[in-house]
């Protein structure tokens, strides 16, 4: 079993400031507890105001992490959605095709549960937009 550390950058944006920053706590403590993955180093940076974002605050997590087997990393991008990754070991990753497989099914259920729910929230939209436009015809 290969062993892959990695930099991972999660970003968290919301308002008020205090919600980013106990969103940072909660989001470390999961990592902390997720299991097949061990915090090498952590670098947080606290919430700030960012005016590109409507006056929403931004704050990051920059990780150093030791993830077991790629499917334990991907399951860690699935769950956490980092903007960034940067794998520092190994240079080269050998893995079963078994194993590739996994990492690659585990992608495509991903995948199918994003473009249902996407779907789910088109209809959803849809009837409300419906609804509105009833109401305010009476």
């Amino acid at each position: 079993m290969t062993k892959i550390i990695l930099k991972a950058i999660i970003d968290i944006a919301g308002k008020p400031e205090s919600a980013v920053s106990q969103a940072l706590d909660k989001t470390e403590e999961k990592i902390e507890a997720f299991n097949g993955v061990q915090i090498l180093e952590i670098a947080r940076a606290e919430p700030e105001l960012n005016e590109q974002t409507n006056g929403m605050y931004t704050a990051f997590l920059d990780l150093e992490l030791e993830c077991e087997t790629p499917r334990v990393l991907m399951q860690f991008i699935v769950d956490y959605l980092p903007t960034s990754i940067e794998i520092l070991e190994p240079s080269k990753l050998k893995i079963s095709s078994e194993e590739f497989g996994d990492v690659l099914n585990d992608m495509v259920r991903f995948q199918i549960k994003n473009v249902n729910d996407n779907h789910n929230l088109k209809v959803h939209n849809y009837n409300l937009q419906k609804q509105i436009q009833q109401l305010t015809k009476k």
